[in-house]
This record gives structure tokens, C-alpha cells and sequence, in this order.
């Protein structure tokens, strides 16, 4: 009995497993066949899953440097439409089982500053490269739209995706070296959300322009059948993961067992880049740099890098098919590698600018009104709090409101009376006796008249 049912079991393994010759295309259309999401999106998910697993030192060299196959990625949908299901329910189970659950490749939350990411970096030398997952992209960003004393987070990001973190100090770490990372990131949001919570200069700082983002679109796939929406349970193999996965499995498996060395010897498949890195320079130079599309330019400006990265994850991807996949440590784009990644990367453009539209003609969120609860002072007093001594002009730039204002001297003012800080009455000399560097964290000008307000922590509030 037992042997007919390992006879049944390796049939339908072979029945369910794939026997896969190009990974990209064939697993994005076994993420479109489990959910409705975007052909295009799907693409996407299915390069990053390989550009994860592969070895960060794998990247192909050409005239301006070394050219890593990390990838950001962003999906801008409305709630529901599946925006995080598929890297939640197959991609990262799939890398866990790669890399190892111990090695996970998904980077911890922790990584939602850039001290936090100075930080793991530093102390983990031998892991400086996996995924960023954020189920909503905003909150990737959402330490550095208030926290000013990290001048250039946004450049930060930008150099971390770029694989160089340079040497940088804060208030809490130092680092004296620069540290080479391969940092992916994949990210969801809805569009009024994204929309009302990041600016649209976003995109001037060079790190909102090293996306590749997919805008939702009412999905042209077939209704599920009740069949199809309730199949029988998952077959798993001794591992646990799904037969019908397992070929995925293995060519992963395979590839992070680099590194390869990616080459363009291909004259056609070069000229064809050169002609796709000209005519992109056509489009930006039409763009008015002093308009009001200027930024549309700095993302422009972005999409040759960017159609490079996915080639190489092409051209990797066709190994596949090959038999003697462990041997081979050359790889060779080609012709079709090219031309999938300038349709992608054309496709891309053409959602990045209905999201610029959307963006431009959104009709603002009314601005919630301040209100002097526990929640608004727990905040005041945890900026407080983490410097021990603030001045007032740090105090509100870090809590986004007019440090004059009614509203922000009152609720200063719920805090002293409250006795969870004090007023320092300290004078102009005591202040400059802190040194110049204190003031300028502080946002202090060291040729101030009159001595600035400073307040201390004493007490936290009471749960």
C-alpha cells in the first residue's frame, strides 16, 4: 500500500512540477494564474524574486561602472486588489526556503531610517544585502519626512539602492567606512494615500526616480471558477513547498549559488541599448528642466540604468533551460533579453505618468486638526524625550508644526505645566558653551542675538 502511494506521489510530482526554460516569464504567469493582479506587476515580482536570490556580487560592468541587478519596485493599487498577497504568500516562503530561514534575505523593519539601516549594516558584515518588504511604501519613508537632522535621508536611500552606503555619522552611530550593500525593495500603497503622504519633489531627490512603478488597472483576466477559487489542499513536498512550485525551488536554488559574470557580446543587442539610451535622452532633453515637468526628467534619466538591471535578470533567466546549469558562470544578454526589458521598462514610464497625473489633479485630503490629545503630547514629548535637550525650532520641525503657532505653544505649554519637561533658562553664553556642532543639530544660528528656547525632558506620562 505504501508503495503505491509513493508511486501516486511521484506522479503527481511530475504531473504539477514545471519544467521551467525562461524563470521570469513563466513565474509571472504562475502568479497571474493563482491571482488577479497586473501581466506587468506579475513581471516585476518575478524579476525580483531572481535578482534576491542571486549572489550581490553579480552585476554587469559597462562605461560608467558596475551595474547591480537589485530593483525597487512599487505597486500603486486600491485596497484589496491583491497588492502584497503574492511576495507574502509565494515569493518570500520561496526565498526562506532558499536562503535558509536562519538567513532569511527579508531585512528586519528596523530598516525604516537611515540610522537604522547605518546601523545593521555595521553590525552585520555578512549580510548586507536581501529585501525590503513594505506592505505600505509610505511608511519606508515616513521617519524622514519629519526627522531633519538626517539632512540627506532621501540621498541616503538613493546610495543605498545605488549599492555604496558612504562613511556617516548621527547622532546615535558613526560609520567610518564605506559598506557595499545590495538592498532590493518591494512596495505597496494606494494611490491616495501615497499621493497625500509624499510630495511630488519626492521625485527630485533622486531616490522617488529609482522606482519602477506599476499603477493598478481593472484586471482583463477571466472570473475564477468556483473550481479555480476553491481548489483541494496544496500538495507539498518533504520541504514544504508546494509540488507545483518546486521547479522554481531548484532554479533558485541554483543560481544563488553563484556569482556570474554578465556580458554584452552581442554587437546588435549593444547597438540596440545605445539607440534605447539615446532616445530616452531625446525625451528628457524636451522637457522644460525650469517646468513643472522638470522631475519627469530625473526619472527619465533613470531607465537606461534601469533597463540594464533587467536584462542581466533576463539573460539569467533563460538559464533555465540549460542542462548543465552549475557550470556556467559566464552569462550572455541577448537580443531578447533587451528588448523584453525596454517593453518593460517603456511600459513602466507609461504608469509612472498616469500616476504624475493623478498626483497633479488629486483633490487634497482636508488637513486633520490638531488636537491636544494624549496621542499629540506622547508624540511632542517622545522628540523630547530622544534628545534630552531640544531647542524649539528642532522641537517643531521634527513635529511638523509652527514652532510660534498657537497650536504648538499650547500643547508646550500641556507638557511643562504637566511636568513631563522644563524650559531651560539658560543664556546666550551657556548655550554657545554647548559648541557650535550642538547648536547646528539643534538648528541653531551660532550668531543668534537672543538666547534660543530649549526644553528638557523630566518625566514620561503615565500609561
Amino acid at each position: 500500500m505504501d508503495e503505491a502511494n509513493d508511486e501516486a506521489n511521484k506522479a503527481d510530482s511530475k504531473l504539477h512540477c514545471l519544467i521551467i526554460k525562461d524563470f521570469i516569464p513563466e513565474f509571472s504567469k504562475f502568479l497571474q494564474s493563482r491571482y488577479p493582479i497586473k501581466p506587468l506587476w506579475a513581471d516585476l515580482l518575478a524579476a525580483l524574486t531572481l535578482a534576491v536570490a542571486l549572489d550581490q556580487k553579480t552585476f554587469y560592468h559597462n562605461r560608467f561602472g558596475d551595474n547591480r541587478v537589485n530593483l525597487w519596485i512599487a505597486y500603486i493599487a486600491p485596497s484589496g486588489e491583491f497588492k502584497s498577497t503574492p511576495y507574502d504568500e509565494i515569493i518570500e516562503p520561496l526565498l526562506e526556503y532558499i536562503f535558509g530561514e536562519e538567513n532569511t534575505p527579508t531585512l528586519p523593519s528596523v530598516l525604516s531610517t537611515a540610522e537604522g539601516m547605518i546601523k545593521f549594516f555595521s553590525t552585520h558584515k555578512d549580510n548586507r544585502s536581501g529585501v525590503i518588504n513594505r506592505d505600505e511604501l509610505t511608511t519606508f519613508f515616513s521617519e524622514s519626512l519629519n526627522k531633519s537632522y538626517l539632512t540627506g535621508e532621501m540621498e541616503f536611500y538613493s546610495r543605498m539602492y545605488d549599492g555604496k552606503i558612504n562613511p556617516r555619522a548621527t547622532m546615535k552611530i558613526d560609520s567610518k567606512h564605506t559598506m557595499q550593500v545590495c538592498v532590493n525593495l518591494v512596495g505597496a500603497t494606494t494611490p491616495r494615500y501615497l499621493y497625500d503622504q509624499l510630495n511630488i519633489n519626492f521625485f527630485f531627490q533622486g531616490c522617488g526616480n529609482r522606482f519602477l512603478y506599476v499603477r493598478y488597472n481593472v484586471p482583463e483576466t477571466k472570473e475564477f471558477t468556483g473550481e479555480e477559487l476553491h481548489p483541494p489542499a496544496e500538495r507539498k513536498n518533504d520541504e514544504g513547498i508546494p509540488i507545483d512550485q518546486q521547479e522554481f525551488a531548484n532554479f533558485l536554488l541554483e543560481v544563488h549559488k553563484g556569482p556570474y559574470d554578465i556580458v554584452m557580446s552581442d554587437k546588435k543587442c549593444a547597438d540596440m541599448s545605445a539607440a534605447f539610451r539615446v532616445e530616452r535622452n531625446k525625451l528628457k532633453y524636451a522637457i522644460d528642466d525650469m517646468g513643472e515637468n522638470a522631475f519627469k526628467r530625473e526619472y527619465i534619466n533613470r531607465d537606461w540604468q534601469k533597463m540594464l538591471k533587467l536584462a542581466q535578470l533576463r539573460s539569467i533567466s533563460r538559464m533555465a533551460g540549460k542542462t548543465e546549469i552549475q557550470d556556467v558562470r559566464i552569462v550572455d544578454i541577448s537580443v531578447e533579453d533587451m528588448t523584453w526589458a525596454i517593453e518593460i521598462i517603456i511600459a513602466c514610464y507609461a504608469d509612472f505618468e498616469t500616476i504624475v497625473n493623478e498626483w497633479k489633479t488629486r483633490i487634497p485630503a482636508e488637513p486633520p486638526k490638531i488636537r491636544k490629545d494624549s496621542m499629540l503630547l506622547g508624540k511632542y514629548l517622545s522628540v523630547v524625550k530622544s534628545w534630552g535637550i531640544v531647542s524649539q525650532v528642532r522641537l517643531a520641525r521634527e513635529v511638523d508644526c509652527p514652532g510660534r503657532g498657537q497650536a504648538f505653544m499650547d500643547i508646550v505649554g500641556s507638557l511643562i505645566s504637566g511636568g513631563y519637561i522644563e524650559e531651560l533658562p539658560e543664556t546666550g553664553d551657556q548655550i554657545r558653551k554647548r559648541g557650535e556642532e550642538w547648536m547646528l543639530k539643534q538648528m541653531i544660528n551660532p550668531k543668534f542675538k537672543a538666547p534660543p528656547h530649549l526644553y528638557k525632558f523630566v518625566a514620561d506620562m503615565p500609561d
